[in-house]
């Protein structure tokens, strides 16, 4: 009776010890997850909100007066192109395990820190420039170990107008958020 005791006993403890290293194998964090290179497969502008001359407008209002006002209708237009400039195809970030990163458009290369925030959805990237520190926040939407979906909302605080060649907005933008979906795969 003792034999059989101890051989049950032994074969839970080899159950519990199988079961617990598989949980360990599927239980990688996002951080080990994301190490590595990923290249942009799509890139679409979601959605913007403008304040122009003190009145809000969605990107259906703005799309609606587009065809009565050249300006907005360029607004428009250049905020449908921000996805491909942001990341354009070819595009790849290499997250490397001491929280640095490098993003290679095959005609810049940009580098600095990255972070992941401490419920690993949100993912902080910085660098230095000419004029300061860097910061974007892109939110996590799906992430899977060969492919991630990243949501970017920028507003003003966000945009350097003076390293994109723009003095200024026109005088009638006093305020705007945008919204920007992005697709990696890793490499």
């Amino acid at each position: 009776m003792k034999l059989h005791t101890n051989l049950l006993n032994y074969c839970l403890l080899v159950t519990l010890l199988i079961f617990s290293s598989c949980q360990d194998e599927e239980e990688a964090s996002r951080r080990d997850m994301l190490i590595g290179t990923w290249e942009i497969q799509s890139g679409e502008l979601f959605d913007y909100n403008l304040t122009v001359s003190g009145v809000p407008l969605t990107r259906s209002a703005v799309q609606g007066l587009a065809a009565l006002n050249a300006d907005l209708a360029e607004i428009d237009k250049a905020l449908e192109d921000g996805a491909d400039i942001l990341f354009p195809a070819g595009t790849t970030i290499m997250f490397n395990d001491d929280n640095t990163y490098l993003v290679d458009d095959q005609t810049d290369v940009v580098d600095g820190s990255w972070s992941l925030s401490d419920d690993e959805q949100t993912i902080t990237v910085q660098s230095e420039t000419a004029i300061g520190t860097s910061e974007l926040n892109f939110t996590i939407e799906t992430f899977t170990e060969q492919q991630i979906g990243l949501l970017l909302v920028l507003d003003r605080d966000d945009i350097n107008l003076e390293s994109q060649g723009i003095d200024e907005l026109p005088a009638e933008i006093e305020d705007f958020t945008i919204e920007y979906k992005f697709n990696f795969t890793k490499q």
